[in-house]
């Protein structure tokens, strides 16, 4: 289980993801929509993060398709203050055609009990 709170970090939207037992613990957004208007191509997923502690958050991209794997996975160090990451990933035709794309963030390999996220944007390139 997950506790998620919103919360604003001057005038941004931010994400707070608290989880004392489950390492993969986190939360998803759907893209379904932004990827079947916008098409096969590449994306970058860019965000800001920060964690009660040194560790590791992992971002996932996956689809129905690939049900409980991920496509296309990342990891990122992060501690107590904000840092900026992005990542590109490739949309495919077998992507377009899921009924569900999503992107998830949550704890790498060792649980983080507590993670922020802020100023997510996706593109096209």
């Amino acid at each position: 289980m997950v506790d998620l709170v919103t919360f604003y970090e001057g005038e941004k939207l931010c994400y707070q993801a608290t989880s004392l037992r489950s390492k993969w613990a986190g939360f998803a957004r759907m893209i379904t929509r932004e990827i079947k208007e916008y098409g096969e191509g590449t994306y970058r997923l860019s965000f800001k993060a920060r964690a009660c502690q040194k560790g590791q958050l992992r971002v996932g991209f996956e689809h129905e398709n690939w049900k409980y794997q991920n496509m296309d996975r990342r990891y990122f160090d992060v501690d107590e203050e904000w840092s900026a990451h992005s990542f590109d990933f490739e949309a495919t035709r077998d992507v377009l055609d899921a009924n569900s794309v999503t992107f998830s963030f949550c704890s790498g390999d060792e649980l983080m009990p507590t993670f922020d996220i802020c100023d997510i944007e996706l593109i096209k390139l």
